[in-house]
């Protein structure tokens, strides 16, 4: 006597990959996996026209019909195989093969990335986008159902997940690199936490070289004003200077016609200058007393030298 061959019954993402590969034989077995897989995916149309020019005159197919039988056969053989908890989450649908792709898309292991898209459905999930409470609490539960469904085993999985939902949208881009390598293992919030320190220390990094090119940028434009000051840089500028030359005085010759910067006649040191100065002091103050002197005597009164207001 054979041996009856029998399915445990799926109960989440922890026996999905056997259920579904028992599941699987059976359905090749009473020749219904087309159903799923195959010809027979999609329905016919239900009913149709026989006669072109007479389109409202619909009889129903035949073929519908056949599909129909084959579809109720691989239907029940799907549903006494799961748990009764499971049965919300398909309830609406009639088509075999949409039914096996929902079951797949909600207990097959997913990744991190899977698991932290359900939670923030969850996470986002509000009364005020419900007309009522009932709706509300329904959309929770299949989102939570979606959620648990996906796999997680841990509370520290999840609070890493929580964790990187609270983070800002600038951060988009780790989330997804997090996400992405962790794959289909469990997230860790020490893990986590490290990623956010080194992205604050290369945020600090960057954010000192920006400062350093600023100060430095800054710093050579101010050196360009300092050599560039007074300088004609336009044409018209340029224009304006010569023209104005023309008709100032330098005031190293005193002549008319260029500037003491490019005078001749300029002493090439400074110290020059300055002796040039002082020695010219010098005489005119010896001419002015001699002057003074000279018109005291003719007076005849000496004091008048003494009380003059311009003593040296």
């Amino acid at each position: 006597m054979a041996e009856k061959f029998t399915i445990a019954k799926l109960t989440g993402s922890e026996n999905y990959a056997s259920w579904a590969a028992d599941l699987h034989i059976v359905l090749k077995h009473h020749r219904h996996w087309s159903w799923i897989e195959g010809t027979n995916e999609q329905p016919p149309p239900k009913f149709i026209t026989p006669n072109p020019k007479v389109p409202d005159a619909q009889i129903d197919n035949t073929t519908y019909t056949t599909w129909e039988d084959g579809a109720t056969d691989a239907l029940y053989q799907i549903m006494m195989t799961y748990k009764s908890n499971i049965k919300d989450q398909i309830c609406q649908t009639s088509i075999p093969s949409v039914v096996w792709k929902k079951l797949k898309s909600l207990y097959e292991p997913s990744n991190a990335s899977t698991q932290f898209n359900y939670l923030s459905t969850i996470w986002n999930i509000s009364l005020t986008n419900y007309p009522s409470v009932t709706t509300y609490c329904l959309s929770l539960k299949v989102a939570m159902l979606n959620y648990l469904a996906s796999g997680p085993t841990n509370f520290s999985h999840q609070l890493a997940l929580i964790t990187l939902m609270g983070l800002p949208s600038s951060y988009k881009v780790m989330q997804c690199n997090i996400l992405s390598k962790t794959g289909t293992a469990s997230l860790l919030l020490d893990s986590i936490k490290a990623d956010l320190l080194n992205e604050e220390q290369m945020l600090a990094h960057e954010n000192k070289m920006l400062d350093r090119a600023a100060n430095a940028l800054q710093i050579h434009r101010g050196n360009d004003r300092v050599v560039h000051r007074g300088k004609p840089r336009t044409p018209e500028d340029k224009a304006r200077f010569a023209k104005w030359v023309k008709t100032t005085h330098c005031r190293c010759c005193k002549q008319v016609g260029h500037i003491e910067a490019t005078c001749l006649l300029k002493p090439k040191h400074a110290n020059q200058v300055t002796s040039n100065v002082i020695e010219s002091t010098q005489a005119h103050t010896k001419v002015e007393l001699d002057a003074l002197m000279a018109q005291a005597c003719l007076k005849g009164d000496p004091s008048t030298y003494l009380a003059s207001e311009k003593l040296p």
